[in-house]
């Protein structure tokens, strides 16, 4: 019974820290990344932006919901998925996307992330909630990897010999 009480104390404080709650104006802000483009003007900073959409998201048409090319402006949304440590499901979520093109430079940002259900099979799968810090996190890796592949995308050099 003595070894039972600590053991039952020590998995209530790990169960209390697993549920902690995201900073409520961190929740709010967008995740955003800036980049250096160099050698590219605005208008091929602005075509390789939406063809990496084409090449990312299954479809761009169903994900981009407005560009300008002479505000260098691209905006849409998404929908991400991502696996919460502990958890088997990966969990679903719904976002904006912003792309904002200027000469030698652009910056992407993430932002209105919201739960998004799924069914997977007959189980309704609940979506991620940024609300509770875990998530948030798993959230945050998903944004850092996606901008890290936008960035090497317009970094990289689209000539191909074949």
């Amino acid at each position: 019974m003595r070894k039972t009480i600590p053991f039952l104390m020590v998995l209530a404080l790990v169960g209390c820290a697993t549920f902690e709650a995201t900073d409520p104006v961190l929740a709010k802000e967008p995740f955003q990344y800036t980049f250096d483009v160099p050698g590219l003007e605005k208008s091929p900073v602005f075509k390789k932006a939406q063809l990496w959409i084409a090449e990312t998201y299954n479809s761009a048409e169903s994900v981009i919901t407005f560009r300008d090319e002479g505000t260098g402006m691209i905006k849409g949304t998404a929908i991400g998925s991502a696996r919460v440590p502990g958890d088997l499901l990966s969990r679903d979520f719904r976002y904006a996307l912003s792309i904002s093109c200027r000469d030698k430079r652009t910056r992407i940002e993430f932002s209105n992330v919201r739960p998004s259900d799924r069914f997977s099979g007959t189980q309704r799968v609940a979506g991620v909630d940024i609300a509770w810090k875990v998530n948030y996190e798993a959230v945050k890796r998903y944004f850092d990897g996606l901008s890290n592949n936008f960035r090497a995308f317009m970094l990289s050099d689209q000539k191909e010999d074949w």
